[in-house]
């Protein structure tokens, strides 16, 4: 999944009142961000057809040991950067839940690239992203309908609103070129896996969107104040 893990930080941001929501942005798409690191070094990254399915090499950042382990680091992280009520426990499971939340949610639409620990032989995942266009439209409303929700308890200047769905319109468009794209591209049996973009460029650029995203968000939000 991609633009749809946002969902759970805008809800759970407003569940909760403790975490900010670009650090919500950021915490869900930790496994992503750890990726991209790893990616820069060649690490992680590559892309092969297996069986018909597209996978890619993310045992280090996608296995479900390591999305326990980077959920904690992400948390603790958290708290002991904001010391005091915004670091209390119930922010540090926040985080926590958000920085996890990441693993299962991929498991859904992932073809079976996700190991139970790095190294592992068993791979899961339910493979959902091979109905191209249902899921595209589920990540869309998973986030479509998370803004809708934080613009319905928050208010403020009315171009702020306009921003935020500027901001979801480029959400929808990246994940269309990079995800659902590619998928009927395989489907089609015309996607050459040498073309996908791989390695620092990748990495860097992936890097600096979730960058943008977050600080995007976060300038929004403190446009608006919670009703």
């Amino acid at each position: 999944m991609f633009i749809g893990h946002y969902g759970p930080a805008v809800y759970d941001v407003l569940r909760t009142g403790k975490v900010k929501l670009w650090q919500a942005f950021l915490a869900v798409q930790a496994m992503d961000i750890v990726f991209c690191l790893l990616a820069l070094f060649g690490i992680e990254g590559a892309a092969s057809v297996v069986d018909g399915n597209l996978v890619f090499d993310i045992p280090w950042s996608h296995s479900l040991v390591s999305a326990i382990v980077i959920a904690f680091f992400v948390a603790s992280i958290y708290r002991l950067t904001y010391r005091g009520n915004s670091g209390s426990m119930r922010g540090y499971w926040t985080m926590w839940l958000l920085a996890f939340s990441h693993w299962p949610l991929d498991w859904l639409v992932h073809r079976p690239d996700l190991p139970v620990y790095p190294g592992g032989e068993m791979m899961m995942g339910l493979s959902l992203w091979d109905f191209a266009w249902p899921t595209y439209g589920l990540e869309v409303l998973l986030l479509g309908g998370a803004i809708a929700f934080w613009l319905v308890k928050t208010k403020g200047p009315r171009w702020t609103a306009i921003c935020a769905w500027l901001l979801v319109a480029l959400l929808c468009a990246v994940q269309y070129f990079s995800v659902t794209k590619t998928t009927l591209n395989q489907q089609a049996g015309i996607l050459d896996v040498t073309t996908l973009p791989s390695g620092v460029p990748f990495a860097v650029s992936g890097l600096a969107f979730y960058i943008f995203v977050a600080n995007v968000i976060g300038w929004l939000e403190n446009k608006r104040s919670y009703r």
